[in-house]
């Protein structure tokens, strides 16, 4: 059985919360594995928590993680015409854009206990609103963690910023939180139309910073520390995935140049690696808590889904990098009829 299959079913075996069925529907989808990524949205569906959260497992603190299944929710609810994928999408769009905890400047909070903003967010939402069609509302998120959290001496963003006390909770530059901001809006950059390119340019600017800092701490064995710049941190796999996977999809729409395409390559193989004879991605954060090495479903979805990036680049018409290449939306699923 090939690496990557195993890698899928390893993933699939493993109990997910929000975030996780989130990640894990967009990384079969982009795979191009449509039925397994509805099952998953169906799933996430029923399991909607009553004000519109999905994938909801026990107590339902997170108020940004749900919205991770979205865009898929969103593409499979169109594919499918299934009552109950539509009702579940139309619900999560109405709890963010009317019920969930947000900030004077309408910013939504992370969690429902504190006044917090997560560097997480920058991936869970923002790409689901772009998806749905609020663009601006999607270009505003992003701006709103990133004025909060972006550490302008590191050059990086930090974990979590208390926004009633104006001070971080965490300003541990988390290299999986980093990746998480990176693949978010590398995603927004491709969903925003054609009428947005001064904002797709400004977008850009953000993640030619986060692709800059994660190359400053790339180990030689290109990994990264669980915080970029402490060593004594352990090594993950997770962070350096989300980095290549951002660098393909950066190659891919024509803000990177396809010479990075060597470096991320080195990143996906040096954490291929570490996938042992079942399948499980070992030595990334591992999951519930992510404060030591372990295994997790989301670093098992953050493999498949530098693999998509990665075949998207070698999939493109042959001298298309080399004259320009430029595709607005390259990770688009087919239009639905």
């Amino acid at each position: 059985m090939e690496k990557l299959e195993k890698v899928k079913l390893a993933m699939l075996s493993m109990q997910r919360h929000s975030w996780e069925q989130g990640v894990a529907m967009q990384a079969l989808w982009e795979l191009g594995d449509e039925e397994g990524a509805i099952r998953l949205a169906i799933e996430a569906a029923y399991r909607e928590h009553g004000d519109g959260r999905v994938a909801s497992i026990g107590d339902m603190v997170a108020q940004t993680d749900p919205s991770a299944c979205g865009e898929v929710l969103l593409w499979a609810a169109k594919k499918t015409q299934m009552e109950v994928l539509k009702t579940a999408a139309d619900k999560l769009l109405d709890f963010n854009l009317k019920k969930a905890p947000r900030s004077a400047d309408g910013i939504l909070y992370h969690m429902n206990y504190d006044q917090s903003f997560w560097v997480d967010s920058i991936y869970m939402l923002p790409p689901f609103l772009a998806a749905a069609g609020h663009y601006d509302e999607a270009v505003q998120q992003i701006a709103g963690y990133w004025d909060a959290l972006f550490i302008e001496e590191k050059g990086m963003l930090g974990h979590r910023y208390d926004v009633g006390k104006q001070v971080f909770q965490r300003d541990a530059i988390w290299a999986t939180g980093n990746g998480w901001a990176l693949a978010g809006i590398a995603r927004v950059i491709d969903l925003l139309p054609e009428s947005y390119m001064d904002v797709k340019v400004e977008l850009t600017a953000k993640a030619l910073t986060l692709v800059g800092g994660f190359m400053t701490f790339l180990r030689e064995d290109k990994l990264v520390h669980d915080v970029l710049d402490d060593q004594s941190s352990h090594v993950d796999g997770a962070g350096a995935l989300l980095f290549a996977y951002g660098v393909y999809r950066g190659i891919v729409t024509g803000w990177l140049s396809p010479e990075m395409k060597e470096l991320a390559d080195r990143c996906v193989d040096a954490v291929s690696e570490n996938v042992d004879i079942y399948g499980f991605v070992r030595d990334v954060s591992g999951a519930p808590h992510f404060m030591s090495a372990g295994i997790s479903p989301e670093a098992q979805a953050f493999y498949l889904l530098a693999h998509a990036a990665k075949a998207k680049v070698e999939a493109l018409p042959e001298g298309a990098l080399e004259s320009g290449w430029f595709d607005a939306d390259p990770f688009d699923a087919e239009d639905v009829d």
